[in-house]
């Protein structure tokens, strides 16, 4: 499978990337790297995709590069085009500050659970999994960044496996260190694991919020895949509306999605939580009140594009200014995504 790691940072990643190499080597895995600075990120040691290229690629793939804004993790969506045109038949993203453990085929690991079929897949009352259950030691009461807070009254939800043929197609890995949690659970219960151990394909009635550490895709999904413009009242949370839209077009297509491994190590980079706070209402606002709409939403299309101009439709029809911008610019992505697999 050709495999491709997307990143984008403001900050020198030689170190990082360093790692991974090893561990790409080590495995014989040959893999292709899209950096994506931004007009902050300072000179390095590595090749990376410079300033005027990706201005120049945007241009070519007829998508409007004033929609993919500087300073801003939307960056990486200029990977993703990237790494779609060159033929990745599965891509990773990762953050700045996810580092790769040196005893675990990070690429096979991610190859292996998107070639699988949710084979058991896990049904949860209400509709809601905590992938945060699979840390260790064990994270009570502790959710991941984007998880509801309708949807976390339900502390101790039942569980039903489902014998399951859906095909994964987003692999979500986990995280050790630094789980990845909202700014008002660091601020007010803190939390840090050890490890990760185990992994869940979620059935068709059942949700978790995916965001972009560590996080693997088929080519076929890109065109459900951008991350979204985060601009009042959206920030910090571009990843999970990303992840969301994604999932409700797999779960359309009769797909799902795993949680599990690779495990990374997340050494969070430095953060002022009342700041964050105060970033992430708007977008857990948001989540409040679209998530219940989206999961009754009907799709349709029997493709990726089709399902993922549908949903933008749905996005359209929530009124306002970000649902219309949001949807011209995912109809604008899906469009481009084609153009770029026709040729």
């Amino acid at each position: 499978m050709k495999s491709a790691i997307v990143v984008t940072s403001i900050h020198d990643c030689t170190t990082l990337i360093e790692g991974y190499y090893k561990n790409i080597a080590k495995y014989g895995h040959d893999v292709s790297w899209y950096l994506i600075p931004d007009r902050k990120t300072p000179q390095q040691k590595l090749n990376f995709v410079s300033i005027e290229y990706q201005e120049e690629f945007l241009r070519e793939v007829e998508f409007d590069p004033a929609d993919i804004p500087w300073n801003s993790d939307n960056r990486r969506n200029v990977g993703y085009l990237m790494a779609l045109e060159d033929g990745a038949e599965m891509i990773v993203s990762i953050d700045d500050d996810n580092y790769c453990t040196e005893d675990e085929d990070f690429i096979g690991t991610h190859e292996a659970a998107l070639s699988s079929e949710g084979q058991m897949s896990l049904s949860v009352e209400g509709g809601w999994y905590n992938n945060c259950n699979l840390l260790r030691p064990v994270a009570e009461n502790t959710f991941p960044r984007g998880f509801p807070y309708y949807a976390r009254k339900n502390r101790y939800p039942m569980y039903a496996a489902r014998q399951d043929t859906s095909l994964v197609r987003i692999n979500a890995g986990m995280w050790a260190g630094d789980p990845d949690l909202d700014a008002i659970s660091w601020f007010t219960k803190p939390y840090y694991s050890k490890s990760a151990l185990g992994s869940v394909s979620l059935a068709a009635d059942t949700w978790c919020p995916i965001n972009s550490q560590n996080t693997a895709i088929t080519r076929e999904m890109m065109a459900a895949y951008w991350f979204v413009l985060m601009k009042p009242p959206m920030d910090r949370f571009g990843d999970i509306f990303q992840g969301y839209f994604a999932l409700k077009v797999a779960k359309h297509l009769g797909w799902t999605v795993r949680f599990g491994s690779p495990v990374v190590r997340h050494i969070r980079n430095s953060h002022v939580y009342m700041k964050d706070i105060a970033k992430e209402i708007g977008p857990i606002l948001l989540i409040e009140e679209l998530m219940p709409k989206l999961i009754e939403a009907k799709l349709s299309g029997t493709t990726v594009v089709e399902a993922y101009l549908s949903l933008s439709g749905f996005i359209a029809s929530q009124g306002g200014e970000f649902y219309t911008e949001t949807a011209r610019l995912m109809k604008q992505w899906a469009e481009t995504c084609r153009r770029i697999e026709n040729g």
